[in-house]
């Protein structure tokens, strides 16, 4: 019952005389490969187990000390289909894993993101009760399916850790973290932010000033005007509103880093784990 849905199960019939008499034998008159061809003909094939095989195992057991008894095994193999469980409980479940991750890295805020986590997590929930109704019992160790819903629940959960982690942090812009992120990324990108953007601001605008200056020098009447100060206080404006964002856009946001790296490790151990899944089941 480890590999449910994709198990095979084997069932014994043993045969062997009531009296412990060495001279019963017991043969099958047909071999192993007829009553299976046989068997696939008339045995109902149709229902959720598959017939695969009968194997006929003929042998002499020793019972007490000296007597011998002949013995006569059936092998029945059958084999589980799995279609209504991929169906009914893998598939869903992967369905809801996946727009899980989607609406972990999606553009919306933290509170929806986490209403609607937790409304896939209920999901899941229904979905494991329905597993949990329809499981065999009567295996010791836990079959990959039960790891495999454990394993996305896990997921999710650390999903909405995730979430409620980035919301704390957007809450507090002094936080330490985010200093220390907000430091590195700042320390990586080359030094032509704001005093570049300055220059280069400062330098357009002071040629628009020269070009005035001379407009107003040719003109006559143009001499007494006052517009060239007011273009040297908008110069010393724009120059200051520059300073302010020239930071802001130098560095790249740090809670949208820490988004980005939690989706890098989301992802790795996910495929990690459908890998790990994979060979379980495969194996």
């Amino acid at each position: 019952m480890n590999k449910f849905p994709f198990d095979t199960q084997m069932c014994q019939i043993t045969i062997f005389p009531f009296m412990n008499s060495g001279d019963i034998i017991l043969l099958s008159n047909q071999t192993t490969e007829v009553v299976t061809k046989q068997s696939k003909l008339y045995l109902l094939t149709s229902g959720e187990w598959k017939f695969i095989k009968l194997n006929i195992i003929s042998y002499e057991e020793l019972v007490g000390e000296e007597d011998w008894i002949s013995v006569i095994t059936y092998e029945i193999s059958m084999k589980r289909r799995p279609i209504l469980y991929v169906l009914n409980l893998i598939f869903p479940t992967s369905a809801l894993y996946l727009m899980d991750m989607a609406i972990l890295f999606s553009s919306g805020s933290y509170g929806d993101k986490i209403s609607f986590q937790l409304s896939l997590i209920v999901g899941e929930s229904v979905l494991a009760v329905i597993l949990e109704n329809i499981i065999p019992t009567s295996s010791d160790d836990p079959p990959v399916i039960v790891m495999f819903f454990i394993g996305v629940f896990v997921l999710m959960f650390l999903g909405i850790l995730e979430t409620c982690f980035l919301m704390q942090l957007k809450a507090k812009p002094l936080h330490p973290l985010r200093k220390a992120i907000r430091l590195l990324k700042c320390a990586m990108q080359p030094r032509t932010t704001s005093r570049d953007l300055l220059s280069k601001q400062g330098d357009s605008l002071t040629e628009m000033v020269m070009g005035e200056q001379e407009s107003r020098d040719s003109d006559p009447l143009g001499k007494g005007n006052t517009e060239p100060p007011m273009l040297v206080g908008r110069i010393d404006a724009d120059r200051q509103g520059t300073g302010k964002q020239a930071e802001p856009q130098a560095c790249e946001s740090d809670l949208h880093i820490l988004e980005k790296l939690f989706f890098c490790s989301h992802l790795l151990l996910s495929l990690l784990f459908f890998i790990f899944i994979t060979i379980r089941w495969s194996s």
